[in-house]
């Protein structure tokens, strides 16, 4: 974010069964070689991240992180088609409750 200096980082983390637990994680630059997590929000088990984006021009900052899920009751290990969408806003260096929606 140029205002707040926010960085939003997605990621990925598998505890070592079958699932990747994407996640998207929310940063500040403490100096210039070091980033300090402030919050992370987790998205999804085993979704494919299509978009990530930042509105600053909202009030507050809005958080658009876009991915392919899978529909209710289907199986992990079926491929995500699902397209959908979590609007997350931020804070003072902290994500506020997310909404989820179907996206286009």
């Amino acid at each position: 974010h140029s205002t707040t200096g926010d960085i939003v980082i997605p990621f990925a983390v598998n505890y070592g069964g079958s699932g990747s637990f994407v996640s998207v994680g929310l940063f500040v630059q403490q100096d210039q070689h070091t980033l300090v997590m402030k919050d992370s929000r987790v998205i999804g088990d085993r979704v494919t991240t299509t978009k990530l984006s930042l509105d600053e021009s909202a009030q507050p900052t809005a958080l658009s992180f876009r991915f392919l899920d899978r529909t209710e009751g289907e199986s992990f290990a079926a491929t995500p088609t699902v397209a959908k969408e979590t609007i997350i806003p931020i804070t003072d260096h902290r994500f506020g409750k997310a909404v989820v929606q179907a996206s286009d």
